[in-house]
C-alpha cells in the first residue's frame, strides 16, 4: 500500500483504499499505513529547506489519527481519502524536486571485519563455546517425574 501511495499516480491509491474498505479492512489501520508512508517521506527528504511539506503531511495524518480515536463522525471516511491524497501529492512534490531518496543507513564501524566465522548465527565457523574453552551444552534434558517424561524448555521450566 505504501508503494502505491508514494510511487504511483493518483487513481491507484484511491482504488486501493476503496478495495481495502470494501474488503472490510479497518479505516484506522489504513490510516496507520498512510501515516507510516508520511514518515517515510520525511526520512527520504535530505535537503534541509524541503522539510516543510513532509512534516506538515505527517502532522495532518497524526491529527487525523487522534480524530479517528476520539470521534465517530459519519464523514470521517472522506478524511481518509484526503490524507492519502495529501501523502501522494507530497511524495510527487518531493520526487520532482529531487528530494525523494531512500534513507541512507551508514555502515557501523568495524563491520568490514565481521565474517561468517565470527558470526554465531550463521551456522558455520564451528562451535564458539569450544573456542572459548567451555564445553558445549547438549541442551535441555528430559526429566523423570512420577514415572513419566517431562520435556524441559531452554529456560529450565517444564
Amino acid at each position: 500500500m505504501i508503494e502505491i501511495l508514494i510511487h504511483q499516480p493518483e487513481p491507484a491509491y484511491l482504488e486501493r483504499i476503496s478495495a481495502l474498505l470494501l474488503a472490510g479492512k479497518s479505516p484506522r489501520h489504513i490510516l496507520d499505513v498512510i501515516q507510516i508512508g508520511a514518515a517515510e517521506i520525511i526520512l527520504a527528504t535530505e535537503t534541509d529547506t524541503n522539510f516543510s511539506l513532509p512534516q506538515h503531511c505527517y502532522e495532518y495524518c497524526n491529527a487525523l489519527g487522534w480524530f479517528y480515536d476520539k470521534f465517530d463522525h459519519p464523514q470521517r471516511l472522506k478524511l481518509l481519502y484526503v490524507a492519502a491524497s495529501y501523502l501522494n501529492q507530497n511524495a510527487w512534490h518531493q520526487a520532482r524536486t529531487g528530494d525523494l531518496l531512500p534513507a541512507k543507513i551508514p555502515t557501523l564501524g568495524g563491520a568490514e571485519r565481521m565474517t561468517e566465522r565470527s558470526n554465531p548465527r550463521s551456522g558455520r565457523g564451528g562451535d564458539r563455546s569450544r573456542s572459548m574453552g567451555r564445553k558445549a551444552s547438549p541442551g535441555p534434558r528430559p526429566t523423570l517425574r512420577a514415572g513419566r517424561t517431562v520435556r524441559v524448555s531452554s529456560t529450565g521450566l517444564p
